[in-house]
């Protein structure tokens, strides 16, 4: 069963060499693309939570608004809902997306930070 061969026993170290050197490499770009798209991901909601926050108004009688720009490629694209810290909705632009689900556990941890 064990080669006796010089060649045959140098292919096969060097196909193992070959495969632990492709499973390393692999992992090492898999972890990096995935760490790159999660910073990647983190960082386009905190631009858009921090411009939901400037774009946040309340109006006389105390009632939260958005100063949207009739002008905003992105304004039919998207809603804001704004909550409170104790968890309460503040403002909610989705009336033109009719009701939209939020899982509670998606706020409790936003909540947390």
């Amino acid at each position: 069963m064990y080669p006796r061969s010089i060649r045959t026993r140098i292919m096969l170290w060097y196909v193992a060499i070959l495969a632990v050197i492709l499973v390393l490499f692999s992992g090492a770009t898999y972890f990096t693309l995935r760490w790159t798209l999660n910073e990647s991901l983190n960082d386009a909601l905190d631009n858009r939570a921090f411009l939901a926050q400037e774009l946040l108004v309340f109006n006389a009688d105390g009632t939260p608004g958005l100063k949207l720009s009739e002008t905003d490629p992105n304004r039919d694209d998207s809603f804001q809902r704004v909550f409170s810290a104790d968890g309460s909705v503040v403002f909610d632009s989705s009336a033109f997306f009719g009701e939209v689900p939020i899982e509670q556990e998606a706020l409790d941890r936003a909540r947390d930070g």
